[in-house]
């Protein structure tokens, strides 16, 4: 996988989201079959919410994260350019949580690109901390938006 300069790895622009929402600190690695990125998790983050003891991350906020590496994945391996516009979370399937996470936790967080089919993209993510593993989940993404994964636009 291609590495990349900047903040987003020269990917970020690639995301319909802006700050706060833009889940993503550093993209590593990333390509049409997956990539790598990772988040500062503080507390200021939206959807940061009391609980294990501590701050604890919103689950909903990690997920949106890896569906965010997820559709930069699924955008740069698209053979239609007009499908390379972006792509948006269409479903979740087998989602499974670890630890909370906590304000200080960089999360780490990888997606694979598993099947393609038209504008439709499968992929599996993990996210983890310090190697432990926070989250599992395979993701549907849409390329192009909701128009184009129906059919017409």
């Amino acid at each position: 996988m291609a590495r990349g300069a900047g903040p987003y790895g020269g990917a970020g622009d690639g995301l319909p989201h802006a700050a706060p929402f833009r889940f993503l600190d550093r993209v590593t690695a990333l390509d049409g079959r997956g990539g790598s990125a990772e988040k500062l998790v503080t507390a200021d983050d939206p959807l940061m919410g009391a609980g294990g003891g501590g701050y604890a991350l919103a689950r909903l906020m990690a997920i949106e994260a890896l569906a965010q590496l997820a559709g930069l994945a699924a955008a740069a391996g698209a053979e239609d350019r007009s499908e390379g516009d972006g792509a948006y979370l269409a479903g979740l399937d087998s989602v499974r949580f670890g630890a909370p996470l906590r304000a200080g936790d960089l999360l780490r967080l990888d997606v694979a690109v598993e099947a393609r089919l038209g504008p439709v993209v499968r992929a599996s993510g993990r996210a983890s901390v310090r190697g432990e593993t926070v989250l599992r989940a395979d993701l549907v993404m849409a390329l192009g938006g909701p128009a184009t994964a129906g059919g017409g636009r």
